[in-house]
């Protein structure tokens, strides 16, 4: 997809779901201080992952994938 008029139109959508999902955990207690929109943005991150890896390896059920990336995303940085 590289069209501009596509791209600007799936970016707005992106970040509309974004924006969405935050609003959605806003609510909710933090862990460690971390902010709703990061929570959205990193989940989605993830969703993306997880598809591609799923899209890649078909043995796997996409919940098991999506498990493995979550898991992933919340080890600390080393």
């Amino acid at each position: 997809m590289r069209h501009p008029s596509l791209l600007a139109r799936q970016l707005t959508s992106r970040m509309r779901l974004e924006r969405e999902l935050g609003e959605a955990v806003a609510g909710r207690r933090q862990a460690g201080g971390v902010g709703p929109a990061v929570i959205a943005a990193a989940f989605l991150v993830a969703m993306r992952i997880a598809t591609q890896k799923w899209l890649d390896d078909e043995t796997r059920t996409m919940r098991e994938i999506t498990e493995e990336v979550l898991d992933q995303m919340a080890q600390p940085f080393a």
